[in-house]
């Protein structure tokens, strides 16, 4: 007998949304790791920020790199929209 036979409906959904979360935070996680070191994933990265700066030091400008070693940027402007995680 395995360990989900033996649970309730309500434990099996328990486990179901703490499953979600783990994996949701584990997802995060592995963005910010791959933006943090483009030349092992090959991932987009800010490059720099410029005008002026919130109350959170943001700039109202970011540079982005699409890959390690292009010799090109984008740049993008503040919107003021928030995401916010739960839990964060």
């Amino acid at each position: 007998m395995t360990e989900l036979e033996g649970m309730t409906r309500e434990q099996l959904i328990e486990q179901i949304v703490h499953l979600r979360r783990a994996l949701d935070l584990y997802e995060r996680e592995r963005a910010r790791f791959r933006h943090a070191h483009p030349e092992m994933t090959g991932v987009y990265f800010l490059t720099g920020g410029h005008g002026e700066t919130d109350a959170n030091e943001l700039p109202q400008f970011v540079r982005i790199c699409p890959a390690y070693g292009c010799a090109w940027e984008q740049v993008y402007e503040k919107t003021d929209k928030t995401i916010s995680y739960e839990g964060d």
